[in-house]
């Protein structure tokens, strides 16, 4: 990770989820926290917390709404992997 990149708190916030979900790519995600990744992370970052905060909600909606913050997650993700791939 460069030290002249400036990361939002939602952007570390995001990087340091992947660095959970994906321990072996550490480094990679760190070389990688430049430009347009890091709007991928900060999407990473916002899309799990509404996924988790809808996962707790008991409203008759919020499964269904869950799913779709999962879904994006998960696309997310793809789109991380790809980017790295790169």
């Amino acid at each position: 990770m460069s030290a002249a990149v400036a990361m939002t708190p939602q952007q570390k916030s995001g990087l340091a989820r992947l660095i959970l979900r994906w321990p072996k790519r550490r480094g990679e995600l760190e070389r990688a926290a430049e430009g347009s990744i890091l709007d991928l992370y900060e999407s990473y970052e916002l899309a799990s917390l509404a996924y988790i905060q809808w996962t707790q909600k008991t409203e008759p909606a919020a499964a269904a709404i869950a799913d779709d913050y999962r879904r994006i997650v998960i696309e997310l993700e793809q789109e991380i992997a790809a980017a790295l791939a790169e």
